[in-house]
């Protein structure tokens, strides 16, 4: 397969809209823009900016452009954003662009560039919306995940709580010095039987760089049957029970997901939601399982 179709697999937003408002918005001290995705539950009440209660915010950070973009990780998140009542918001990136460093073994300056708008359109939408800063999901699709694991190293008072789909990973670009701070922050890393190799391997990395820093709460699980394709409706769920909030319907997509590897580790998963995957098929162990009995290494 050519190179562009290889890493445009999977790239499409399979994920239907959701019944809430999207909106371009430029972040005003910075002048960079990102997609805002308010819940149907929000955009409904009388006065969205004045909700009786806060919202917890899914901060989605896009892969290689033009592969990826902020605009396609606010659409793919728009119904979990509903079924959840999350706020969702996905800052426009420039350091993950095929053009530049791939894969990020280095700071450089377009990177840092990311990580100070990025903290200024958190700000902008504590401003501006009823999100909650104390519930904050930093979450990626494929090479989003620099960031998305950089985000957290660098600034764990902004962050809750780690969910990353299909993602790579550098420890290059991470501090060690500064994991005592987000060591008890629950994460999940997320990858497919069929991703494409660098993913696996750097999400395999992460895993074991999170453990030899004594992190608390490492999960992570292989999906089966599944490539590089956009998977929001597992980091969902997982954030709803880090954030305590119960789904308003039941998912259709998560019950048919299947693990064929994983390890759950932390509280979060210890009285669920609700059951992630439906019932084990061709040999797979299902979520509702695997949390239940805490396999490792099932096939």
């Amino acid at each position: 397969m050519p190179l562009l179709g290889v890493l445009s697999a999977g790239c499409g937003v399979p994920q239907k809209a959701g019944h809430g408002k999207l909106s371009y918005v430029v972040e005003p001290s910075t002048k960079r823009g990102y997609w805002l995705y308010l819940p149907k539950e929000l955009v409904e009440s009388a006065e969205p900016k004045r909700a009786d209660r806060l919202l917890p915010l899914v901060v989605s950070f896009h892969g290689m452009k033009p592969f990826d973009c902020a605009k396609s990780q606010a659409r793919e998140w728009q119904t979990e954003a509903d079924r959840y009542g999350f706020i969702v918001i996905a800052p426009e990136l420039r350091a993950l662009d095929v053009l530049g460093q791939f894969p990020v073994r280095r700071l450089n300056r377009a990177f840092e560039r990311d990580e100070e708008t990025t903290l200024a359109i958190l700000d902008h939408v504590f401003e501006t919306t009823p999100a909650d800063p104390r519930k904050v999901l930093s979450t990626s699709w494929s090479s989003g995940g620099y960031m998305a694991h950089y985000m957290l190293n660098r600034h764990p008072l902004r962050f809750t709580c780690l969910a990353v789909r299909q993602s790579n990973f550098s420890a290059a670009v991470l501090d060690g010095d500064r994991t005592p701070a987000s060591r008890r922050h629950p994460l999940l890393i997320v990858g497919t039987q069929n991703d494409f190799a660098i993913c696996r391997r750097e999400s395999k990395r992460a895993v074991e760089w999170y453990r030899q820093h004594q992190y608390q709460s490492v999960s992570w699980i292989t999906l089966r049957a599944l490539g590089h394709q956009r998977t929001p409706d597992v980091a969902a769920d997982f954030f709803a029970r880090v954030a305590g909030v119960r789904p308003r319907r039941a998912s259709e997509v998560l019950a048919h997901r299947q693990v064929i590897d994983g390890q759950l580790q932390g509280n979060v998963f210890r009285d669920p939601a609700e059951p992630m995957f439906g019932d084990a098929r061709a040999g797979a162990l299902s979520f509702r399982q695997l949390s239940r009995t805490g396999r490792t290494g099932v096939q």
